[in-house]
């Protein structure tokens, strides 16, 4: 950020935005004033260090709502994060597949995006021809590979590190 003249700054991720954001967050503590997501992960807590909590959150021990909530979030992960699995193990196949096929890669977009949006949304067809688009010219089938690559690093690199004090931290719940 200091080459493009920012000596301060704060930054917003959402998906994969979060890990960045955490990123600049601890590597840059003194530059990063402040990061704001919409999309929080989080992990069990430790069976050491929050024994009680862990025992509270596999008994069940939830309100009406947040089994609801949990519910509905379950039912997602298992209908929609399939994907993420096999990108996970077999990234290549998958980005050369995409590449090779236009429509292939436009249905997987589309696909991806008609289950982030609520029910009757329509998305603008040259929006969506636009984002295909930048990765079929791109030639990119690196796209894939995140998955890959930070299954492990990003829990042990990022998500488990505690941020300082000195950086604010901002949670919108949609």
């Amino acid at each position: 950020m200091d080459v493009l003249g920012y000596h301060h700054f704060v930054a917003q991720g959402g998906d994969w935005g979060v890990s960045i954001i955490r990123s600049l967050a601890l590597q840059f503590p003194e530059s990063c004033i402040g990061i704001h997501t919409n999309f929080i992960q989080a992990f069990p807590p430790s069976p050491l260090q929050h024994p009680l909590i862990l025992l509270w959150l596999m008994l069940g021990w939830l309100t009406l709502s947040e089994k609801r909530r949990m519910g509905r979030m379950q039912q997602w992960f298992q209908s929609e994060m399939r994907y993420a699995f096999i990108q996970g193990t077999k990234p290549q196949p998958v980005s050369y597949g995409l590449l090779d096929s236009p429509v292939g890669m436009l249905a997987w977009l589309y696909d991806k995006l008609h289950a982030l949006v609520a029910p009757g949304f329509k998305w603008d067809k040259e929006v969506v021809i636009t984002w295909t688009m930048m990765y079929i010219l791109s030639e990119n089938a690196g796209h894939a590979r995140l998955y890959k690559e930070s299954m492990q690093t990003v829990q042990h690199e990022v998500m488990d590190k505690k941020i300082t004090k000195d950086v604010t931290v901002g949670v919108t719940r949609l």
